[in-house]
């Protein structure tokens, strides 16, 4: 009597585990996976490109506007050239960091919301940028303050936003 209980718990475990293993898939399924929220190629691209348009804009507006704080080229780069250069190594560091955000947020199998987005980006726009002026001499690009990055990071972040979502309704769009 003895052995077929433990027959039967075998079984009994066997069927828990199966069943177990098989609503895990039906829940993946039915809910909407997290690799199913990550950006696409042709989305990262459009971010890339319009992030630079973005930042050279903000940089030649904010230049002109403020020169005694922003600083565009040097002895050794032009204003063109650190406009160009400043801008692109932001768009870089920002759509760069988007791959690796969603990796890290699945890895703990966290739904990021947009308002977490938009600080993650706040952050690394603030950092990527007082980094790009800490290079003046290499980028040109130069800032009197840590506080004129915390500025440019907060409006370079508002109008990144606005493009994001822009680019993932617009793709999604076409997609569906």
């Amino acid at each position: 009597m003895a052995k077929k209980t433990k027959k039967i718990s075998r079984v009994a475990t066997t069927k828990r585990v199966t069943t177990s293993s098989s609503s895990a898939t039906n829940m993946n399924s039915t809910s909407a996976p997290m690799t199913e929220s990550h950006m696409t190629f042709n989305q990262l691209l459009a971010a890339f490109i319009l992030f630079t348009v973005l930042t050279i804009v903000v940089l030649f507006l904010a230049n002109l506007f403020f020169p005694a704080s922003i600083v565009l080229g040097n002895h050794m780069v032009s204003m063109m050239g650190a406009l160009l250069i400043s801008s692109l190594t932001l768009s870089l560091i920002a759509v760069g960091a988007t791959p690796l955000i969603e990796s890290g947020s699945e890895a703990i199998n966290i739904k990021l919301s947009n308002g977490q987005w938009m600080g993650i980006y706040w952050v690394i726009n603030i950092l990527a940028i007082w980094g790009i002026g800490r290079l003046a001499e290499e980028i040109g690009l130069g800032l009197s303050s840590w506080l004129v990055a915390v500025i440019l990071g907060t409006v370079i972040n508002f109008f990144q936003g606005m493009i994001i979502v822009f680019i993932v309704s617009r793709l999604a769009d076409r997609s569906a």
